[in-house]
């Protein structure tokens, strides 16, 4: 079993090297030892084969094998009407969620409850990329109630160092009002966001973060002005106000939130944490991928080039949050990006959303992540936890929607 582990993990690092277009940053990664992980750790293999569901679960030494009689084309079903349940916040969300338990969890909960397991790390295959492991649900509680939850591209991929809380430097920048960046926005990816996301447009519900369907928009002399409106995030303004009065940090806010004076602050001092509160999206490749500041587009591969310079090489950052940016909508790949820039920037962490997120929300759990992140002994998956169930207690809250989108990729420590 440990033999088809092994061969997992390398066909998982195959398919981040396709998505990043070539092997050297997957290469020069700084792996982890599988065998010696912190007790109470268990990695979750899903497999999916055209007849069958196999599992493999990795505890220390020990790998278990389990497998499930379903034809993929079911199983992929049964994701897909989870993915769209909480992305679109339906009614169904439970039963979606209580198959993928039963197919993906239950068989295994007994040896996870003897084993004393804290912490699940999962490392989905294909479709299974679209959903979080968080919202499954066992008829009556969430997964997340029970265990703190990381994702994975492969975990030999990451070196699961733990997060060192003395002394954390963050970098803060948001953009709750967009800037002349609303110039720089690419067409082809206009066009992509209109045959995929027709949400956004509703100038009426301004409360999610989702990306608009900007060729919808009339060329007028006022669509300048109606697009920033549609950009504008006013739970970014909440939320780093809230993180700028609890953490040490430097702030880059809307004006200040320049692509200049971004580069400029991460070259000044070696940031621990960098955390960016603005639009952004993973495509299908690294390629048509990017966030937004006030006054221009930082690509994937700007941001990777910046997070790996000389400064950072002794002392690489530990935790990289971006709380408004999406993955492209039904697209299996596109969650590889978040896995991809935290290898290629040698970032150890990145905490990012599989969908448009409720603005309020965003900013609750961003407030309550670093908080429980500066307590002493909670890691960064148990203080993601922590926040997720904060949400999760809240009677407006506690639909999936709002919490389970949320995912941390690489060291959980």
């Amino acid at each position: 079993m440990r033999r088809a582990r092994d061969t997992v993990e390398l066909i998982k690092q195959s398919e981040l090297a396709d998505f990043l277009g070539g092997r050297c940053a997957i290469d020069s990664a700084k792996h982890a030892n599988l065998d010696t992980l912190t007790a109470g750790t268990a990695v979750l293999y899903p497999i999916i084969l055209p007849d069958r569901l196999e599992l493999l679960v990795s505890i220390g030494t020990d790998v278990k094998h389990f497998s499930q009689p379903i034809s993929a084309s079911n199983l992929q079903g049964d994701i897909l009407s989870l993915a769209h349940s909480v992305r679109y916040n339906t009614d169904n969300a439970e039963n979606a969620a209580k198959k993928l338990y039963d197919l993906l969890i239950a068989p295994l909960q007994s040896t996870l409850q003897q084993q004393q397991i804290k912490t699940v790390v999962w490392v989905p295959d294909g479709l299974l990329r679209l959903v979080s492991p968080a919202a499954f649900y066992d008829g009556e509680h969430y997964l997340i109630e029970q265990y703190a939850i990381a994702t994975s591209p492969g975990l030999s991929l990451f070196d699961a160092s733990p997060l060192k809380q003395e002394d954390i430097q963050v970098l803060l920048a948001g953009m709750s009002e967009p800037g002349s960046v609303v110039d720089h926005l690419p067409q082809a990816w206009a066009n992509s966001i209109s045959a995929n996301n027709t949400r956004g447009m509703n100038l009426n519900k301004p409360k999610s973060r989702a990306l608009p369907n900007l060729a919808m928009l009339p060329n007028s002399p006022t669509r300048q002005q109606t697009l920033k409106n549609i950009l504008s995030l006013p739970g970014v303004a909440q939320e780093m106000n809230s993180l700028q009065k609890s953490i040490p940090n430097t702030f880059l806010m809307n004006e200040t939130f320049t692509v200049n004076n971004f580069k400029h602050q991460l070259l000044q001092q070696p940031y621990s944490v960098v955390h960016i509160a603005s639009h952004g999206v993973f495509g299908n490749t690294a390629d048509n991928s990017f966030v937004m500041a006030y006054d221009d587009l930082i690509t994937i591969n700007q941001l990777e080039q910046l997070l790996k310079a000389d400064k950072f090489k002794q002392q690489p950052v530990q935790l990289l949050t971006l709380s408004a940016c999406q993955t492209a909508e039904g697209d299996d790949r596109a969650p590889l990006g978040l896995s991809g820039i935290a290898i290629k920037a040698k970032v150890r962490s990145t905490l990012g959303t599989l969908w448009p997120v409720d603005d309020e929300a965003a900013a609750q759990l961003m407030t309550e992540f670093y908080k429980n992140l500066s307590k002493a002994g909670v890691n960064k998956a148990q203080a993601l936890q922590q926040a997720q169930l904060s949400l999760l207690k809240q009677k407006g809250l506690k639909h999936p929607f709002y919490w389970s989108p949320f995912i941390l990729v690489g060291s959980w420590l």
